[in-house]
């Protein structure tokens, strides 16, 4: 399988494809209480790849506060870091034209 969902899903953020079905975690320390954050998939590479930079450096500022996170942020990285090879492996989806107007079209004038 190289990464993308089983059905060639889309993006549940952007709804283009190929999608890979991956979950990206976020991990917040706070002393005795903790909050964490989870994304399921499918992602599309580049959703995917900005949420995984978000979300691991979000997990690696703010993970580390009290002593349950020091070992649920190294747990929260390594599954972050099985994702981020998930997308890697994931072809990228086709461009969106910044504009739907093929040359020499105009848009509709409204009154």
């Amino acid at each position: 399988m190289n990464g993308a969902s089983a059905g060639g899903g889309s993006c549940r953020l952007c709804h283009r494809g190929p999608a890979a079905a991956a979950s990206l975690f976020e991990h917040h320390g706070h002393g005795v209480s903790l909050e964490h954050l989870v994304l399921r998939g499918p992602l599309c590479r580049e959703c995917g790849l900005i949420a995984w930079r978000r979300m691991t450096l979000e997990t690696l500022l703010r993970g580390w506060w009290g002593l349950p996170s020091l070992l649920l942020t190294p747990v929260t990285l390594t599954l972050n870091g099985v994702a981020l090879l998930r997308l890697l492996r994931t072809t990228p989806a086709p461009a969106v034209p910044d504009t739907p107007l093929h040359w020499g079209e105009h848009a509709p004038q409204t009154a």
